[in-house]
């Protein structure tokens, strides 16, 4: 199962820097694949796990997902791993892609020129929650807006990885 969602994420990678989203169809046969894995390994249990994984993830990135944060295809992947592997595991691998993600935003920031402009967005964010009690989308404004984000599905294949390589599971 290991090598199965490793290859699902790699393909979600590439489709990803090609068009700026991940399609269901690998969302899909990941959740299905780890479904018949939960319910050969782990019988009737397994569908609780399974069910758990995904539902938790969920519930954890649809607000995410809703502010702009995060694209759908990057929550779905995030479910995909926690429905193999459950929620503990997949909020390891949703640490470990933050603080890649963390070091490839930086990155790009200082490669397009624009880390000023938007650590002085980010600021206006925060303020804009704490200070003023309002919550708004921290998404680009409507456009893709390319200098603006980054393809978090690398970050998570890539904490993916860390994680097993770091576990000593491979």
């Amino acid at each position: 199962m290991v090598i199965f969602i490793g290859l699902l994420l790699i393909l979600a990678v590439c489709q990803d820097f090609k068009t700026y989203q991940v399609s269901n169809k690998i969302f899909l046969t990941g959740i299905m694949g780890s479904l018949v894995y939960q319910l050969i390994s782990c019988s009737v249990v397994g569908i609780a796990s399974w069910i758990t994984g995904m539902g938790v993830l969920f519930i954890i990135g649809l607000p995410v997902w809703a502010l702009g944060m995060f694209g759908a295809g990057d929550v779905k992947l995030i479910m995909m791993i926690g429905s193999c592997f459950g929620v503990a595991f997949a909020i390891k691998v949703s640490f470990y892609a933050l603080c890649i993600g963390a070091v490839f935003s930086i990155g790009k920031m200082l490669y397009v020129g624009n880390l000023t402009r938007r650590l002085q967005f980010l600021c206006n964010y925060i303020s804009c929650i704490f200070i003023h009690k309002r919550i708004i989308s921290y998404g680009t404004s409507g456009a893709l807006e390319k200098d603006k984000i980054i393809h978090f599905s690398l970050p998570i294949a890539l904490g993916y990885l860390w994680l097993y390589l770091d576990m000593n599971l491979f």
